[in-house]
């Protein structure tokens, strides 16, 4: 299966940002789970999250997947938890595409992605 160097670059760019979030809304999700974010975060989480539903758009578990709702503000608790299903398919979009050996890692080398030469491929 392959995907395009587009969705790739938006991996690229958001995988490590997307971390540091999912990490901040667990952490405040254990100390005050009912606690409902602010509208500020949601939208700069749903920045984020937009970028992400491009990238997985046509991955076989992307229907599941939504921005959060800005006029029901939900709790750290659930936030966390769509947070949690975004995560799950990050990882199996980069464990479909991304191909690792141990070779290429013992050499030092990057693990190499399966794009398409048709750029209207997904």
């Amino acid at each position: 299966m392959t995907t395009t160097t587009e969705k790739v670059k938006i991996y690229e760019k958001a995988v490590h940002v997307f971390a540091g979030v999912v990490e901040e809304i667990a952490a405040h999700a254990r100390k005050k789970p009912e606690s409902a974010l602010n509208p500020a975060k949601v939208k700069i989480i749903n920045t984020l999250l937009a970028d992400l539903l491009v990238m997985l758009k046509d991955e076989p578990d992307s229907s599941y997947l939504s921005l959060l709702d800005l006029d029901d503000i939900p709790s750290y608790s659930d936030a966390s938890l769509m947070l949690a299903q975004f995560t799950a398919c990050v990882e199996a979009f980069r464990q479909r595409h991304q191909t690792t050996s141990e070779e290429l890692l013992g050499l030092g080398m990057s693990p190499t992605w399966s794009v398409s030469k048709d750029r209207s491929a997904s």
